[in-house]
């Protein structure tokens, strides 16, 4: 499952685009009720393509580096 930076006290302060808690829960939980195995969350979404065309990307993308 990967999630883009969600709204919340601990990210106060921290990054711009976050999408809201309600939003996150609603996705994993369709996912989850759709049988899915990968979840991937609002920009997340685009990371399995990233990683076909540049896994070193996304493996930075991932560590926030």
């Amino acid at each position: 499952m990967f999630l883009p930076l969600v709204d919340t006290p601990m990210t106060t302060g921290r990054g711009t685009g976050k999408i809201t808690a309600r939003k996150a829960s609603d996705a994993i939980l369709s996912g989850l009720k759709a049988g899915h195995l990968n979840i991937h969350v609002g920009k997340a979404r685009f990371l399995p393509i990233l990683d076909r065309l540049s896994p070193a990307l996304v493996r930075k993308i991932i560590r926030g580096r």
